[in-house]
């Protein structure tokens, strides 16, 4: 069974053809296989953002406030802006669907931020690593969730 062109009226004969080999007009529609996965990802990661910053305020806080041991507390602070930053701007892309490598980055980020956050608040309290662990447990587990939704979905990203 042959097939004719729409648009330049050339007659294909492959029965398989999805577009015309004169034109490059499409014989049947192509629907694109985008999910949703890249947009639970991007509003995972840009709200596992807010969540960092928080600890980056709250480090950065107990750092000013407690300059004996400033050190430590800086570097949660630190950790949370940049991960608050670097999450703000993977959600973003991965909402677009742009910049794979910066989505993915963004949630890697949050996720040493919480690994760090643990450490912190663990090394200046022996009881601490139990609050730590329970009070970093979303942003971990939720950056664990949007950075899989981010990498099964890398084929839909320009």
């Amino acid at each position: 069974m042959s097939q004719k062109c729409l648009y330049c009226g050339l007659e294909i004969k492959e029965e398989n053809a999805i577009y015309c080999s004169s034109c490059g007009s499409p014989f049947k529609p192509t629907f694109s296989k985008e999910t949703g996965f890249p947009i639970a990802g991007g509003i995972l990661s840009i709200a596992i953002s807010g969540i960092t910053i928080v600890f980056g305020i709250v480090g950065l806080l107990i750092a000013i406030q407690l300059p004996q041991i400033q050190s430590v507390y800086h570097i949660m602070g630190i950790f949370g802006i940049i991960a608050f930053l670097l999450g703000l701007g993977g959600g973003i892309a991965s909402l677009k669907r742009r910049r794979f490598v910066l989505s993915l980055l963004g949630t890697c980020f949050m996720l040493l931020s919480g690994f760090v956050n643990i450490i912190v608040i663990g090394w200046m309290d022996y009881r601490g690593h139990t609050q730590g662990f329970f009070l970093n447990l979303p942003i971990i587990v939720l950056s664990i969730i949007s950075m899989i939704f981010i990498a099964i979905s890398y084929k839909e990203f320009a």
